[in-house]
């Protein structure tokens, strides 16, 4: 039987090191965009980013 590390640690770490870990996973998918994506402003754009930026810290308070 195989079992992914990740997996495996979830049920044997305690509850705080599994919630560092689940935002350490979060977190390492984003920066990629970031980083190969130039930013363009377009003329509509900048409103639709900034709007789901302030969701986004909106949502990230809240949990």
């Amino acid at each position: 039987m195989r079992v992914s590390w990740e997996s495996f640690t979830a049920h044997t770490a305690p509850a705080p090191i599994l919630r560092a870990m689940k935002r350490r996973r979060r977190r390492a998918g984003r920066r990629k965009t970031q980083r190969t994506r130039p930013r363009k402003s377009y003329p509509g754009m900048d409103s639709i980013l900034h709007v789901s930026v302030r969701v986004k810290r909106r949502r990230r308070r809240v949990r």
